[in-house]
């Protein structure tokens, strides 16, 4: 075989083989050309809102803080966040309830806050007073929660707890009225909820 001969096939292979590549299938589109990529999904729904009554921050600074942390964590859905701010007497919520309570939040206001001393039985495991925290909620109205009650008010303990603040769910007798009363027509088969639980504390 002459040498020009290979050369020739040589190139003539070379030809072939990039008209090969060229002819490749053609990466599936992910969109019609000319739409913009924030038109395939829907956009990610706003994050709950919340807010303090006037004079909360000003008077409560740490606990008003604390509350914030609390709020902006279980508004998000972080679960392994919001079992770091359980105090350690009391046992987290599980997951699943976690999701059925504060994914159905669209609004919270932080109502009242209210200085308590701990019980005597129950000093030692405090560092500080003990903080009685009421917030009206609005769940969305096609929530499992909302069919307890749509616009509610409860209440959550806030305090020191080896150096770090903590809450828990605060015991019936110290939720609001209304937020103690089970509409007639809930369903029997509703999850409870932490501010329903009656606890020691």
């Amino acid at each position: 075989m002459s040498g020009m001969f290979r050369r020739s096939l040589t190139i003539a292979c070379a030809a072939v083989l990039a008209l090969g590549c060229d002819r490749g299938p053609a990466p599936p589109q992910t969109r019609a050309p000319g739409t913009p990529p924030a038109a395939l999904e829907p956009p990610a729904p706003p994050l709950p809102q919340y807010e303090f009554a006037a004079g909360l921050r000003e008077q409560y600074p740490q606990v008003t803080g604390f509350i914030q942390q609390f709020l902006l964590t279980c508004l998000a859905g972080d679960y392994a966040g919001y079992r770091a701010l359980v105090s350690r007497y009391e046992t987290p919520e599980s997951e699943e309830r976690f999701n059925a309570i504060y994914r159905a939040v669209r609004e919270a206001r932080i109502e009242t806050i209210e200085p308590l001393e701990p019980p005597a039985r129950l000093a030692d495991r405090y560092e500080s007073l003990l903080y009685l925290v009421v917030a009206d909620v609005v769940f969305d109205p096609q929530s499992q929660a909302a069919l307890r009650r749509g616009d509610r008010q409860f209440a959550i303990l806030a305090f020191r707890e080896r150096g770090a603040w903590r809450m828990a769910p605060a015991p019936s007798r110290l939720q609001p009225d209304d937020a103690q009363e089970t509409p007639a027509t809930a369903p029997a088969s509703q999850p409870s909820y932490p501010w329903d639980e009656d606890e020691d504390g």
